[in-house]
């Protein structure tokens, strides 16, 4: 699935959101220092506005679909790993808990998420 399929079938699922190119950022799953998990490279600006995070599963056929209200993240830049006014973001698989795990970060756990089938 691509990030342009998810973003329509999303839509389609759940009409109370409204995701789009510019405010969806999206995962593919990776390998980073030995454990697989979705990174996401997000510039702070993007934290003013409402926010979607979707992480591809391929092999289990879902998308995870995290939201993030407009300012819920008041500064990013105390929260997230800083690179270059961006907040650089890893998120291991592990039981449904989401947690940035990035080094030089706060361990934030992303609690706003559903799953959805595809």
């Amino acid at each position: 699935m691509t990030k342009n399929e998810a973003i329509k079938k999303i839509n389609s699922l759940d009409t109370s959101k409204r995701l789009t190119l510019k405010n969806t950022h999206w995962s593919n799953i990776v390998s980073y220092k030995g454990e697989n998990g979705w990174w996401l490279n997000i510039p702070f600006k993007k934290f003013k506005n409402d926010l979607y995070l979707v992480l591809n599963q391929p092999t289990k056929e879902s998308l995870i679909l995290i939201s993030i209200s407009a300012n819920s993240i008041k500064n990013p830049k105390n929260i997230f790993r800083n690179k270059d006014e961006t907040a650089d973001i890893f998120i291991p698989i592990s039981n449904n808990i989401f947690i940035d795990t990035q080094s030089n970060g706060t361990k934030y756990q992303f609690l706003n998420y559903k799953i959805i089938w595809h």
